[in-house]
């Protein structure tokens, strides 16, 4: 008897252990009291006409843009928690997307970086004594003779998980991505086009929404787009100058910037569901199913077993 019982208690604790969740290993959560570095380098592998020696002319700004917790949950912090940008559970394409609107609003809105500096003639640079968080790194343009030099901006996250092991490093290393063009004397174009992601509440979109172009830091132009224009429009700028568009905000959407060349896609979200017909609510409450279906089985397991014990 006693046999039985014990076995059933351990049914029982597996059970129940299914309803509890796992708490992440020590090893895996962030020492949020400890200082981080980051080193940026560079790569000459694809980039014509790049030199090391050449690099020392572009410099880089990092702005901390995100609290973190323990097991990297990030929070918007400082000049940017005001910002209706999404910065938790994004795929690749949406970690560019955020450092392209991001940037757009450091250069609107003249937000001081948090740490800015310059490469050596080596093609590197470190920043050290950093705090944890979500970080956005962003490069001028840099030209010499021949070509014009420019690092997309990108996110990253301090300290980093190292791809060799489970643990986390606070030592960080990016190799920065150089993209280098021709420096072209006739006129550029940079087109810019809204999208809006609100099926089901397109009722609340604005007649039109503001966007400014940036060059270098400065704004050069703005306008307004509507279904006038097709929410669409285009610049001719001059080559070989680092350019940014952003918009003010939009009251009830999220924004996300999308650059694939000179093309700018500026895309809303309505932050609200789409309107429905509502449901009558029938008072049901549907969490205590799992349960009830956990201890059923428990039941029906501590029954069968008792059976067999009395056979």
């Amino acid at each position: 008897m006693r046999g039985k019982r014990i076995t059933t208690a351990i049914i029982v604790t597996l059970l129940l252990a299914l309803l509890v969740p796992v708490q992440a290993s020590a090893i895996d959560r962030i020492d949020l009291n400890r200082s981080v570095s980051l080193t940026l380098r560079t790569a000459d592998t694809g980039v014509i006409g790049w030199t090391d020696t050449g690099a020392a002319g572009m410099t880089f700004d990092i702005y901390r843009v995100a609290d973190t917790d323990d097991e990297a949950n990030f929070t918007l912090t400082g000049s940017f928690a005001g910002y209706k940008v999404q910065v938790n559970d994004l795929d690749s394409q949406g970690w560019a997307d955020l450092a392209q609107t991001l940037s757009g609003y450091v250069a609107r809105d003249g937000i001081a970086a948090s740490a800015e500096g310059r490469l050596d003639t080596s093609g590197m640079i470190t920043f050290r004594s950093l705090k944890a968080g979500l970080y956005l790194v962003d490069g001028s343009t840099y030209s010499n003779e021949k070509y014009v030099y420019s690092s997309s901006p990108f996110m990253i996250s301090l300290p980093d998980r190292d791809q060799n092991s489970e643990s986390w490093d606070y030592d960080v290393t990016s190799v920065l991505k150089m993209t280098a063009g021709g420096i072209d004397k006739n006129p550029v174009k940079l087109n810019v086009h809204k999208v809006w992601d609100d099926a089901g509440r397109e009722q609340d979109r604005p007649e039109s929404i503001t966007v400014q172009l940036y060059k270098d830091g400065k704004v050069t132009d703005t306008v307004k787009l509507s279904e006038k224009n097709s929410w669409r429009y285009s610049w001719q700028v001059e080559s070989g100058h680092d350019y940014r568009i952003a918009e003010t905000d939009t009251a009830g959407y999220t924004c996300s910037v999308t650059c694939s060349g000179n093309d700018y896609t500026i895309t809303n979200t309505s932050v609200l569901p789409p309107e429905t017909e509502k449901l009558p609510q029938t008072g049901v409450l549907w969490w205590p199913v799992p349960v009830l279906i956990v201890t059923g089985l428990g039941c029906i397991i501590i029954g069968l077993l008792r059976r067999r014990g009395s056979e």
